[in-house]
């Protein structure tokens, strides 16, 4: 009886909580959703050498060509994505302490906190890996990556 009263108390528990096991799989194509309810298709991407810290990449990502240096580039309002990518290959869930924005019209953000990143490989020039977020109808996106490394 007290096992099944404690399986029934972690299970209604962890159906809470969005961090008990969900499983999340990032889609074999290039990173595209909603931003706003906007089409966002993944077009190029790179760190901010000054804002990355040791343990991660301050990424943002665009739609669009990249520009002949996507190094310090500015969205100039359109939708991106921004996310702290970890420096280190593996699979991050996201949460309260790990999260993406999708940044929109110039100052607008809706943070995501559902969702994983992953990292694939993390070289002296680029980072590959995938993000599967979802914040709701208008904003959610899936797929993968490849940012540029700035150097400070």
């Amino acid at each position: 009886m007290r096992l099944g009263i404690g399986f029934i108390l972690g299970s209604t528990l962890c159906a809470g909580l969005s961090s008990c096991g969900t499983s999340y799989t990032i889609t074999a194509q290039p990173l595209q959703g909603s931003i706003n309810g906007e089409a966002f298709t993944f077009g190029f991407g790179a760190t901010n050498s000054f804002l990355d810290d040791p343990n991660e990449f301050f990424g943002t990502m665009f739609s669009g060509t990249a520009p002949a240096n996507p190094c310090g580039f500015s969205s100039g309002g359109a939708g991106h994505v921004i996310a702290g990518i970890p420096r280190q290959p593996g699979s991050y869930e996201m949460g309260l302490s790990r999260n993406i924005t999708l940044a929109y019209g110039g100052g607008n953000n809706q943070i995501v906190t559902d969702g994983v990143i992953r990292v694939d490989s993390v070289t002296t020039t680029e980072v590959k890996g995938g993000i599967f977020a979802d914040g709701g109808d208008k904003f959610h996106v899936d797929g993968e990556f490849t940012l540029k490394i700035c150097a400070p």
